[in-house]
């Protein structure tokens, strides 16, 4: 029990029973408007009601002055510069589609090249076209490249040319040699087996280094032994100077058609069609002639020197056609199919050029 200081009456045990104690003095006890748990530290000079909690289920009151509250904004990041000028930018495919055609003048469905695209449009696209444009040399758009596989290409078929004539050039003036040509002329068609070999697996394995050179070596010896006993069969109508004279008329033809190519850039992707027509009769008439000559039992000279002539015309076409490929379109990966080529348009020429000046004789 205790007595309140300030001149109440006597407060039994101090439990916030009220006295005649003042406000202030109770609320210095902590007795604050009967509250036991009331702030010990409130203010003394405020009045009762302040330090009466609020009611557990009432509803905060709002207070009308009080700034509206902002609903808080997701973060997106900042959108990204715009590219400089000079930067091509990426355009839908459709339209990079539009940009090529434009570029290499392909012609719409009615036939007419689409409008060039405006100045500043075309200097946006211009990276864009180029990336999908793709020159018409195959890749070969610097002159040093293009130089430099023409370079290793002819090259490489001048050192085919050059064993082949050696050994052609043995077969027809060593005697022993010739007479093994004419007692075993059935060796040329032992040697088309591995011939035909070598060849296709050096077309399937023509990028692939050191294989395809010592394929191309290999199917170099084959084919310059089996035009050494051909040639070897026809001393007996022409001579050992006589075939190495057609020889050298050969690689003459081939230089000619070859500056002919390398001046005019000329593309003669047009005469495909005609070398195949040419070779699909001339194979027919030779076809019909074999069958007649195995029925007589007889052989025309000048049937042969026709059919010969026929075919040393559609040769030579065939060679301004690989030139100009060679030259215009051939990537520089290309070099053993385009030496490979030429060296075949060389032996093909070479053999008409000995039917027609054997029969002639």
């Amino acid at each position: 029990m205790a007595y309140n200081q300030n001149g109440g009456s006597y407060n039994p045990g101090g439990y916030g029973y009220p006295g005649n104690a003042s406000a202030a003095g109770q609320q210095q006890a902590g007795y604050a408007g009967g509250n036991p748990y009331a702030n010990p530290y409130a203010n003394p000079y405020a009045s009762p009601q302040a330090s009466v909690p609020p009611p557990q289920n009432a509803a905060p009151v709002s207070n009308p002055y009080a700034a509206p509250s902002q609903p808080q904004q997701a973060y997106y990041p900042a959108p990204a510069p715009p590219p400089p000028a000079h930067v091509a930018q990426e355009k839908p495919y459709y339209q990079q589609n539009q940009d090529y055609k434009t570029d290499i003048g392909y012609a719409d469905e009615d036939g007419m090249t689409p409008a060039a695209a405006p100045a500043a449009a075309a200097a946006g696209s211009a990276t864009a076209t180029a990336a999908h444009h793709v020159p018409p040399s195959g890749g070969l758009s610097d002159a040093k490249i293009r130089s430099d596989f023409l370079t290793k290409v002819y090259t490489i078929v001048s050192m085919q040319i050059a064993f082949t004539g050696g050994i052609i050039a043995c077969f027809v003036f060593i005697d022993a040699l010739v007479r093994f040509s004419i007692d075993y002329w059935w060796v040329v068609y032992v040697l088309l087996l591995p011939l035909l070999i070598t060849f296709f697996a050096l077309m399937c394995n023509s990028k692939k280094y050191p294989l395809n050179m010592i394929l191309l070596t290999l199917f170099t010896v084959i084919e310059s032994f089996l035009l050494g006993v051909l040639c070897g069969q026809w001393t007996t109508n022409i001579g050992g100077w006589g075939i190495m004279g057609i020889f050298v008329m050969t690689a003459m033809i081939m230089v000619i058609i070859t500056i002919i190519i390398m001046v005019t850039k000329a593309d003669l992707s047009f005469l495909l069609m005609f070398v195949v027509a040419g070779l699909i009769a001339v194979g027919l008439v030779f076809f019909i002639y074999w069958i007649v000559g195995l029925a007589t039992n007889s052989i025309n000279r000048w049937a042969v020197f026709g059919i010969a002539l026929a075919g040393t015309l559609v040769i030579i076409a065939w060679i301004f056609y690989d030139t100009s490929q060679i030259v215009l379109k051939y990537t520089p990966d290309m070099y053993i199919e385009a030496a490979v080529s030429l060296y075949l348009d060389f032996v093909n020429l070479f053999q008409c050029l000995l039917c027609v000046f054997g029969a002639a004789s």
